[in-house]
């Protein structure tokens, strides 16, 4: 059982803030059944050429249902993006916490999208992750790139994870049909095994 509460107030034209309240009840699967309370702010902007947007989110978890684990563990986020002409530069710090042997999960998020395509941290380790991190891409009509580099640490403790970088180029032969190349190179430090991966992907729109 999923019950989901999303309140989202707009401030103005370029603010948003959100509140919402999530509670998760997974009966095959009670280590992951968690009550998860946030807030999750938005602005963007433009200034001549240069357009800008910025969020910051916070939220709390504990355990909920049969979950066995007590705990209680918290989310930070904070992340920026400037754009001007075709080129994009961002940074980011994401904290996802930890208590009682416990990590900050998120069970139902897109996961190859957060702490590197590598798929190294689909599961929050025990003592959490910390993911700092800045991007740079230069975008065309036909073509986008874009380049992003991780440090992973421990979100308790001063365990040194590692580091990765991903890359990922998309071309668009017309407006239906478009090429997608990604790579991800994940060096360990003390935190699982180095990983490489690629992609390669024919992508149709109709």
């Amino acid at each position: 059982n999923i019950h989901l509460l999303d309140l989202n107030y707009a401030i103005s034209a370029t603010q948003q803030l959100k509140a919402y309240a999530y509670d998760m009840d997974f009966r095959e699967a009670p280590l992951q059944s968690n009550r998860t309370l946030g807030l999750d702010y938005q602005q963007s902007g433009q200034t001549g050429a240069l357009s800008w947007q910025w969020a910051a989110a916070i939220a709390t978890q504990q355990e909920a249902a049969d979950n066995p684990k007590s705990y209680r563990a918290s989310y930070q986020n904070i992340e920026g993006q400037i754009s001007y002409q075709s080129y994009v530069f961002g940074a980011g710090y994401e904290k996802l916490g930890s208590d009682n042997g416990v990590g900050f999960t998120t069970p139902l998020a897109t996961l190859h999208k957060f702490q590197g395509f590598a798929d190294k941290f689909l599961n929050t380790p025990a003592n959490g992750v910390k993911d700092l991190q800045v991007k740079a891409g230069y975008v065309q009509p036909k073509w986008d790139l874009q380049l992003q580099y991780h440090w992973l640490d421990a979100a308790i403790g001063n365990m040194d994870y590692g580091n990765e970088l991903n890359a990922t180029l998309q071309y668009k032969f017309n407006p239906q049909y478009g090429l997608l190349v990604k790579a991800a190179q994940y060096d360990a430090k003390h935190y699982l095994t180095d990983t490489s991966k690629y992609w390669i992907q024919l992508l149709a729109k109709f």
